[in-house]
């Protein structure tokens, strides 16, 4: 090819036909050169003809083939305008949707993983576990924002969003986004256009796959080996003239995510994640910072909450550390929740999930607890016991059996090196059950009155294997 662009019209050509687009690019994420730019050409240029229609920028710039003559961006209002039109239409293709239309939806999409195998093969901490809570969250997420939606087709695509927005996860590994343009949240995108097909129609396909692509709310431009800069995704909230909101395609799914970032099931999570041998040499992304997960190791399982100019000298987050963060993220004053107050009955779901973290941080141990081996064994087989039902796993069940190697082996080493450690260990993990169990009755307490009960009533079945 003689230049840049030749080859990008190339890519184009060859990938991105409607029926040979998915598979290809599939065999392209499977295969062990993963980081080849030609998995960011064919998922971008497949993101961006979804991305078009809802007249919505594109966040991907090709740094290797930049216009000669660029026009002004589009103003907010005009990007608005666009937008609220395509909804418009879309809802007259969804108007007989009531909750039993809805559910049947769900129910489809849900067997369309299945039998893909994505359920299956999600990893350690987006586990099935994580899944069905999202279920859980965005059914009761729905029914607390339903009546303040301006359109029924942007209030459903961040819904179904939210159900399947880490599902990529399956194809691609979390802790190494900052390598790619077609990061797990593109990647969850393109996997639901290619599963949802033939079950909704192609102009609710196109705003879900925007909002699943921009749920990670990354907060600054993103430069990848391929060539491309990936700015932060347009996100805008704002209402109609009867203060109705748009904008719910893109939140609900980040709304979604946090209920789960939350809570005792996220002390939980945010360990066996990390334990995954294969994201050793990951980066977590978090706001504005990255940290090494080669740094976060020593950290992990340790039960304490460190000074910050310890944190800054040493690195790394503790097991208390990185969930006492997403909690304080949620005061109204980040860019993750300054939009919150809009929605007072998601304000109450998340205030449950702080008060459980906080309740966690501030268990106290007992000093005069005796630390033996037989309190070390017994601490770990409870820990694990817990995580396997966070992850929503059988006793039988073998899956992830290298992540527990390696968390026994850690936790080995962290235990033997300060008692005090057992100790915490030993008063957190009932209080942790106690609040998970705690929450698991409410939502079964609250089925009842939710338009979309059946749902809940599927994940809760899945949640006690």
């Amino acid at each position: 090819m003689s230049s840049t662009k030749e080859l990008k019209n190339y890519r184009r050509q060859v990938y991105c036909h409607p029926d040979r687009f998915i598979q290809r690019w599939t065999d392209a994420v499977m295969t062990e050169n993963r980081d080849s730019p030609d998995r960011d050409y064919m998922g971008i240029d497949h993101l961006n003809q979804h991305f078009s229609p809802l007249g919505l920028p594109t966040p991907f710039i090709d740094q290797n083939n930049l216009p000669e003559n660029t026009s002004l961006p589009e103003s907010s209002v005009e990007i608005r305008s666009k937008y609220e039109d395509f909804c418009r239409l879309t809802d007259r293709d969804i108007e007989n949707w009531g909750p039993e239309e809805i559910q049947s939806v769900v129910v489809s999409l849900v067997m369309a993983y299945q039998r893909a195998d994505v359920l299956d093969n999600l990893p350690a901490g987006h586990d099935l576990g994580h899944y069905w809570r999202d279920i859980i969250n965005a059914v009761r997420i729905y029914d607390s924002v339903k009546d303040q939606a301006a359109s029924r087709a942007d209030l459903l695509a961040g819904i179904i969003g939210g159900l399947f927005h880490d599902t990529g996860l399956a194809l691609t590994e979390r802790y190494q986004d900052g390598k790619r343009a077609i990061a797990h949240a593109e990647t969850s995108a393109l996997k639901f256009w290619d599963l949802s097909a033939g079950i909704i129609p192609d102009s609710l396909r196109q705003i879900i796959t925007y909002g699943i692509s921009a749920h990670t709310h990354v907060l600054k431009d993103k430069n990848v080996p391929s060539g491309f800069t990936v700015k932060p995704y347009w996100d805008e909230l704002w209402e109609d003239p009867e203060g109705k909101l748009y904008g719910l395609a893109w939140r609900l799914p980040r709304m979604t995510d946090r209920l789960d970032c939350n809570g005792a099931s996220f002390v939980f999570r945010n360990i066996v994640s990390k334990e995954d041998p294969k994201n050793e040499s990951g980066i977590d992304y978090s706001g504005q910072s990255d940290h090494p997960l080669s740094k976060i190791y020593p950290q992990i399982l340790k039960p304490i909450l460190r000074p910050t100019e310890e944190i800054d000298r040493d690195g790394g987050f503790t097991a208390l550390e990185h969930p006492r963060n997403f909690a304080k993220s949620n005061d109204g004053t980040t860019p993750y929740s300054h939009d919150d107050y809009r929605y007072s009955g998601y304000q109450r779901l998340m205030a449950q999930r702080v008060y459980e973290t906080n309740s966690i941080l501030d268990v106290e141990s007992d000093s005069a607890l005796v630390v033996t081996q037989e309190l070390k064994r017994d601490t770990y087989k409870d820990f694990v016991t817990l995580a396997r039902k966070v992850m929503c796993l059988t006793p039988n069940d073998s899956k992830y059996a290298e992540v527990f190697i390696r968390l026994e082996k850690h936790w080995q080493t962290v235990v033997d090196s300060n008692d005090d450690y057992v100790r915490r260990w030993a008063a957190i993990i009932p209080q942790m059950e106690k609040l998970y169990n705690s929450w698991m009755e409410s939502v079964a307490d609250s089925r009842q009155s939710s338009e979309l009960k059946s749902l809940i009533s599927l994940a809760l079945e899945k949640l006690n294997p």
